[in-house]
Formats: structure tokens, sequence, C-alpha cells
């Protein structure tokens, strides 16, 4: 195939994701790290890191569904089973990049990532960058960042896992896996498995008697496997390979005030990577490869119409980092990537080259850091915009410290909005690149181990927003509708009630004032929609997450909270949809027997039985349960 032999010609032609610590003291690199530079802290910028007591219940559970549980309320969920998206302080879904141990994996065909399909392990570490990030991330990232890093472990011997989980609707989970690792060598292997039933009961609003009605079509079937194999040549070397193959299959179901259809789609995935490190004592370098490939099958059998998609990847980056004195970093790199789409709703097969070089440069004097960043990208032949950052840090006592950022930020439209050529709708070759000038500043006090508090006012300028509409018959087609203006205030509190030996306490308390409105729409678009906010974007959203950990129970609770979501753009109150809240919790106990693990967990979702939408016609479940025990027999 094609991507084989642009793998091995373009072996220089490789990009790097970069980041840096709010202070170059730890200058020498005492040994290779296998990381993207991006998972270090990032200069004027938020990274909030998913808490470790909620990844240790994390076998088998969705990105989508371990984000609610610890209170991250920017990802929006079509149903119980559908599509799960991004919305970053109030941008699109195909404007945050999701990152699989650095390699972007946002579809070429729609630009998204559907965070349902994301399947997270227990070791894996989350992070959650907000702001511009096109400089750093590349094409799609306006709106942030989420980063899922898979991390070898050393010289543990040899180990094996389950975890079983059953709960309401026919909800089952099951994971088998290996693990091996000593001074030189790190192994591991899993296989995984869901199934959901989900005929769950809900209160239909959609109908003037409010009828209790059973949701059906909306079974989910799920399986997969994972691996990674890291080996260190010597203190200076580690090479390695990853995989992740997945199969979803699951049922569409319809909105609850629509005519029922029967319609499923089928989601097979392939990620393979491989990656070599090479690190002296102030310099590193790495390469990394990574192929992709995700098909997709639509079929709605009541109207007898199918469709297949699939889009073809490979993406090769070599990033160099050098410590130049104690005051200065320099990191660089390249990056080529190539995807190919192969669809029977496309114009032909279309293919797009991108070639990207990036820079970045950090100063550290004293209390003040400042980083300078800037991208340069080449796609499909033509010159992407020149992409200047800016960074500052700057700490005003040991405690507090204020930080900044301003940034130019892009994303090409995708295969579908040029190519689209299916059953209701027709791409448009013409569309420009949207384009965004994304600037913040923020306030953090920060007592290390006790509390933490950080608040960032925003501003995102994005023009062009792409956006399909009717074309005056049955159709739809993409045209640069808006120019959209977001601002708005991200707050978030960490606080440690009481450390010691036999207890840990501590709370998290998040609140976004998100105001999205069209601040200009194009001559193509509806007037009416000027200086509303933009659908399913809600202006107030917050949360409250409760952590124990103790010897005898750790247990987690969390209250959410999703304001008022206009579901259309001329923001009609009769058909939006109402705030609600709820309420969750988990409990887990571990125990230690002969060296081996046993943890047993209970969760009790939506306590409070609320019946709400995420999206109109999509009720979500009522209360419902989960139980689980993970054991590990380590030798």
């Amino acid at each position: 195939m094609r991507w084989v032999i642009l793998v091995a010609i373009q072996p220089l032609l490789t990009s790097i994701l970069f980041g840096q610590t709010d202070t170059l003291a730890t200058y020498y690199l005492k040994e290779v790290v296998v990381e993207d530079k991006m998972h270090q802290a990032i200069t004027g910028l938020d990274e909030v890191y998913m808490d470790s007591m909620i990844l240790s219940n994390a076998e088998g559970a969705s990105f989508a569904e371990l984000a609610r549980g610890g209170g991250f309320q920017e990802f929006r969920a079509y149903g119980t089973n559908g599509l799960a998206l991004p919305s970053l302080r109030g941008t699109g879904s195909s404007h945050t990049a999701l990152l699989w141990n650095g390699i972007n994996l946002q579809s070429p065909l729609n630009g998204s990532a559907d965070l349902s399909l994301l399947t997270i392990n227990r070791s894996d570490q989350i992070s959650i960058v907000k702001g511009g990030s096109t400089t750093q991330f590349g094409n799609g990232a306006i709106g942030g960042a989420i980063q899922v890093t898979n991390t070898a472990d050393y010289g543990k011997g040899i180990s094996v896992f389950t975890s079983q989980e059953a709960g309401s609707f026919g909800n089952h989970d099951a994971k088998y896996g290996l693990q091996f690792s000593n001074q030189k060598v790190s192994i591991e292997g899993s296989y995984f498995l869901r199934s959901l039933d989900n005929d769950y009961p809900y209160t239909n609003r959609h109908t003037i008697q409010r009828d209790e009605e059973v949701r059906e079509n909306a079974a989910l079937q799920q399986y997969g496997i994972t691996g990674e194999l890291e080996y260190r040549l010597n203190d200076e070397n580690i090479i390695g390979v990853r995989l992740w193959v997945q199969s979803n299959d699951f049922e569409i179901p319809s909105p609850v005030f629509s005519t029922p259809v029967i319609a499923s789609q089928r989601d097979e995935t392939n990620r393979y990577m491989g990656y070599w490190t090479f690190g002296k004592s102030d310099y590193s370098i790495s390469f990394k490869t990574a192929y992709l490939t995700h098909l997709t099958a639509y079929e709605n059998e009541t109207i007898r119409q199918a469709s297949e998609s699939e889009f073809v990847s490979s993406v090769n980056k070599l990033e160099f980092e050098r410590y130049l004195n104690e005051n200065e970093h320099l990191i660089f790199g390249l990056n080529y990537r190539y995807d190919e789409a192969n669809s029977n709703s496309h114009a032909g097969s279309p293919v797009r080259d991108t070639y990207a070089g990036y820079g970045s440069y950090l100063l550290s004097i004293a209390s003040f850091n400042v980083n300078l960043g800037v991208r340069q990208e080449i796609f499909d032949h033509l010159l992407s915009p020149f992409l200047p950052a800016v960074g500052v840090n700057y700490k005003i006592t040991s405690a507090v410290s204020l930080k900044g950022s301003a940034s130019k930020n892009y994303r090409i439209p995708t295969f579908n909005d040029l190519y689209w050529s299916g059953a209701g709708g027709e791409g448009n070759p013409d569309l420009l690149a949207e384009s965004s000038f994304n600037v913040e500043f923020g306030m953090v006090y920060d007592k290390p181990s006790t509390f933490n508090f950080r608040s960032t006012a925003y501003r995102y300028d994005v023009d062009n927003w792409i956006q399909w509409r009717p074309d005056g018959s049955s159709n739809w087609t993409p045209d640069n509708i808006k120019n959209v203006l977001s601002k708005g205030i991200d707050s978030r509190l960490e606080l440690v009630i009481r450390q010691s030996s036999a207890i840990n306490l501590k709370t998290q308390v998040a609140h976004l004032w998100s105001v999205v409105t069209n601040k200009e729409v194009s001559m193509l678009g509806n007037p009416k929609e000027k200086g509303k906010q933009l659908t399913y974007t809600p202006i107030h959203s917050g949360s409250v997450v409760f952590l124990m950990d103790s010897k005898p129970l750790n247990t987690v609770i969390g209250w959410n909270y999703v304001g008022e979501q206009y579901t259309e753009g001329e923001n009609l109150s009769i058909r939006s949809l109402a705030p609600y809240s709820t309420l969750n919790i988990t409990l887990s106990k571990s125990l230690s027997i002969l060296k081996h693990e046993i943890s047993v967990k209970g969760s009790l979702n939506n306590l409070l039985n609320k019946q709400y939408e995420n999206r109109r016609g999509y009720p979500m479940y009522g209360r419902n349960f989960l139980i689980g025990i993970i054991a590990n027999v380590n030798k």
C-alpha cells in the first residue's frame, strides 16, 4: 500500500507534541522516559489530570462514562449508547484533539472522535488540556485536547488479572489480562468485552400524557484487545510497540418523538504503534510511527439503506528536546501524516498528505516563565496559516501565580465536508478552513498537597465556522456559515480535607460559565441566529466530587449540573432542554491476600432518579447500578 512506501521514504517527516514544566530545575534527564512533551504542564494553559481514585475503577468503562463520574461536564452524549462528543469551553466536537500516546485519533472523515468507543484501563494516565492547542497538536485542536497515555511498569514480575461487572439493563463487562516485567522488558496484554441490552424505562416528555415507556433498539456489543511491549536496550535507548484493536456493534434508537426505525452501526478500529527513544543527560530524541484504520458500517433495515466508510491513516513523528542550560529549553520536530478514505458515500477516494514543522522555546528566569511556539503545516500541497503562540506564567508568591496565553488556531475541512456524496447530503469542495484567535488569562493559588484553586477567563474568536444546512431541497450541504465568539470563566477547586496514613479526604469543585454566540451569520445562514447561544451549549455547568480513600472503604460521590440547553439556533425556550443534575456514588473495597489483590466495587448512578435528556428526544438512564470484582494474582 501507499502508506508503506511513505513510511519508508519519509522517516524524517515527523512531528512534535511539546509542553514544559513551570521550572527548568530538572535540567538533567536522569533516565530515558517515554512520553510526549505535551504530557508535562503547559505554560499559560489549563491542564487537568483525572484523579487516580477515579481511574482505579476504570476497567471496562468508556471515557465518556469516566469523565461524567469525575465531574467533567464538557462531554455530550446522544443517549446511553450513542455518540459521546467533547465540547471544551463551548467549541465543536471537531475542535478537540484526542491523543493516544501522542497520536491524534480524530477522524479525517468527520473530524470527531467518539468517546463512547474509547475504553480506559486503570494504568492509563488521562489529562485534559483546555485552550487553543493547534500549535502543539496541529489541525483540529482549537478548543483543546484529551490525552490518554499508557505507561510501562518495570520490575513487577508476573501478574494475571480479571475484572467482572454486572449491572442494570443487562450490562455486563469482563476483562482478562496478563502482565510481565523485569528490569529490561515490560509486556502487557488484555482482552475485554461488554454487552448491554439497554431496555430501560423512561418518561416520554414529548407526549401530552408523558407516557411511561421502555427504550428499545439500543443494545451494545463491544470487544477488543490491547497490548504493549517495551524493551530497554540500555540506559539510553528504549524501543516498544503498542496495539489496540476493537469492535463495536450497537443499535441506533430513534428520537422518542419520531416514528421508530430499526438501524444499527458497526465500528472496527485497528491501531498499531512503534516507537524509539534515545536520551542523554541534556537532550533526547524520539521517533513514533502509527498505522490507524477505522471502518464504519451503517444499516437502516426500515428503509433498506446501507452505507460503509473506512479511513486509513499513517502517522510519523520525530521530536528533539534540548536543555540549553538551566534556564532555556528547546523543542522542535517534524511530522508527516497520510489519510485515505474509502467509502460508497464519497466522490472518489479522497487522500490527504499533511506535512508539519514545529518549534518551542521556553525561557525560565526566577519566577517568570515564557514559552514561544510556532507551527507550519502543508496539506494538499497548500500552505496553511502560520501559527504562532505565546504562553506566560508569573509566580507572585510561593502559592500565587498568574498565567496567560494567546494563539492562532485552525481546522481544515474534513473529507465528509468536502467530498460527501451520499443519501441526504452533498459535500462542498469550496469550503474554507476554520480559523480562530484564542486568548486567556488566569490565576492559580496552589498549596501543594492541600489546596489548589485556578480560575481562567478566556475568549475564542472562530471565523468561517462550518455548518451543515438544508440546501432548499431534501439534501444538506456544508458552508462557512458563522463567526462564533466563545467567552467565559472556567474555575476549579481541589481541596484536601484530611490526609493521614489511615484516611485521605478531598473534594473537587468545578464551574464553567460559557457564553458561545454567533457573532456574525453569513448570507447563507439564518439572520435570527445572530447573537444567540449555540445549540446544546449550556451557559452554566458544574460539578462537586467528594473522594475518600481509607483502609476500610473507598468512596467517590459526584454531583453534576448542566444548565439549560437550546436545541435550535433561534434559542426558542419552548424547545430547549431543562437544566438537570445527577448524583452518583461508587464504593470499593480492596483486600490483599498473600500478595494477591482483590477489589470489590459497587456504583449507584443517578441516585435521585432524575429524568433528563442530553439531546432532544434521547432520554438518559434513570436510577441504575453496577457491581464488580477485580482480581490480580501476582508472582
